[in-house]
């Protein structure tokens, strides 16, 4: 039988995808009254992986991710992705039943083995964790690096990848500085098949 062990608190981080510089700012400062100061960010570049939110949002999206210096425990997923769906809601137009979005914040926690998104839809690699709420492994480490097969899955989650290896790779896990592992060791979650599936819809966790 398995021996019930702490489970460990983790680097609390958002992607953030946003059509104009003040909204993000705004959106920002609201997530560090909540969470605390940053430990860092990436820098913003363009979104391109997908159209997805072109719709709703408009073209020339940018999107930035961030590391907050307080760690989390990973059963506050659901409450954070509520409270980030609350400051969506701040910054949108319309009503509630039909927003339109100016700012979408996906939030999620890296630990050394693996970084979780929250999202509010479900599919065969989503597990529910409460409140309407279900997390993805979206990518995890792996301890051989990765052969030419994998370069398609790697190009594709680029931004996301930058977000586990910022300059000095230190994510703040359990309150202390821990180095996270080099990018090549990084890889989209589940097996081969499942990767390639996902990167087909996009990854889209709204």
């Amino acid at each position: 039988m398995g021996k019930i062990r702490p489970v460990l608190p983790a680097a609390l981080i958002t992607g953030i995808t946003f059509s104009s510089d003040d909204v993000v700012q705004n959106a920002l400062r609201k997530l560090t009254v909540e969470f605390g100061p940053l430990a860092f960010q990436s820098d913003v570049f363009d979104f391109t992986m997908t159209d997805y939110y072109t719709a709703e949002m408009g073209e020339n999206l940018k999107k930035r991710f961030c590391c907050f210096e307080r760690s989390i425990e990973i059963g506050r997923l659901p409450d954070i992705k509520l409270f980030t769906n609350d400051i969506e809601m701040d910054f949108a137009c319309g009503d509630d039943d039909n927003p339109v979005r100016s700012v979408n914040i996906d939030p999620g926690y890296v630990t050394l083995s693996k970084l979780v998104l929250a999202t509010t839809k479900d599919y065969s690699h989503r597990i529910y964790i409460g409140k309407g709420i279900y997390g993805e492994i979206t990518l995890h480490y792996m301890k051989v690096p990765l052969g030419e097969s994998n370069q398609a899955g790697r190009r594709g989650r680029a931004g996301e990848r930058s977000t586990l290896t910022p300059p000095g790779r230190t994510a703040y896990t359990g309150g202390v500085g821990s180095v996270l592992p080099p990018k090549s060791l990084w890889r989209r979650g589940g097996d081969v098949t499942a990767r390639r599936r996902v990167s087909r819809r996009g990854g889209r966790t709204d």
